[in-house]
């Protein structure tokens, strides 16, 4: 505690498992593990931004998907940085009676962001990127809906089905670990939207281009010793999460009792 959100979206996909219902994904990191576990078992009941859309789509999605599929269960699973865009949706999902449960994965930041400048920075800047902690649930439930909080990854599925059993417009607000780095921070992070933050970056990029074009085998200390360092803080934070996301399925796999120890 608090727990792997890969495990999050692992207790979303077994729960979801009706061949109608419906899953929404929304935010940064967030949408990367959902999208990473979501078994689709029919067209057009998942949802998330794409590559290049925007944040914040997830609740007029889930609204969308209620509306068009009265029938069907409808979940959201997003980001605490996303939901904050159209937090207000809520009131638009209460306002006209549809019961969708969205799941909150609160890691108390903009979490692809801040991993993304910790890898190549080795450091996020807190003031731009933590959230701190905010009762999600709590602010759903002053609007007329239903609200939980969850800590703990065996709490997870009872209050999916409270959350359902509601009949009402439902946020689950669960604390996921906000150390983990999803595969979409490192991609980000790869970007080089951050290159400015380096001494020799710009000199960095410029010797590789001269270097393909010039046939040259070698560059000079300084710029290896930055690619160094890239390489360096990229293995430190990278890595390990790669082996514990891994390990983490692995275990979520093979534990028969169905409590996982994440």
């Amino acid at each position: 505690v608090p727990m792997h959100p890969l495990r999050l979206a692992r207790e979303i996909d077994t729960f979801m498992g009706r061949e109608d219902d419906i899953v929404v994904a929304d935010g940064g990191d967030t949408q990367v593990w959902m999208g990473m576990t979501r078994t689709v078992r029919m067209g057009g009941h998942y949802f998330d931004s794409g590559l290049y859309g925007c944040l914040a789509v997830g609740i007029p999605f889930a609204n969308a998907a209620k509306l068009r599929h009265p029938e069907s269960r409808v979940l959201l699973v997003i980001g605490d940085g996303s939901v904050g865009f159209n937090f207000m949706e809520f009131h638009t999902a209460i306002r006209k009676g549809l019961p969708i449960v969205v799941v909150v994965a609160n890691d108390q930041s903009w979490g692809m962001i801040a991993h993304s400048q910790t890898l190549r920075m080795g450091h996020c800047i807190a003031d731009g990127t933590c959230l701190g902690p905010v009762d999600y649930h709590r602010m759903v439930e002053a609007l007329g809906g239903f609200g939980l909080a969850v800590e703990r990854p065996s709490a997870i599925r009872p209050a999916l089905e409270a959350a359902f059993a509601s009949g009402k417009t439902a946020c689950i607000n669960v604390m996921v670990d906000p150390t983990v780095i999803s595969p979409g921070s490192v991609a980000l992070a790869n970007l080089g939207g951050y290159r400015a933050a380096f001494r020799h970056a710009e000199d960095y990029d410029l010797w590789l281009r001269a270097a393909r074009v010039s046939q040259i085998t070698s560059l000079p200390d300084r710029l290896l010793l930055y690619r160094r360092s890239i390489q360096q803080i990229s293995q430190k934070y990278a890595i390990p999460q790669a082996k514990a996301a891994a390990i983490a399925w692995l275990d979520y796999e093979h534990t028969g009792n169905g409590q996982p120890s994440l």
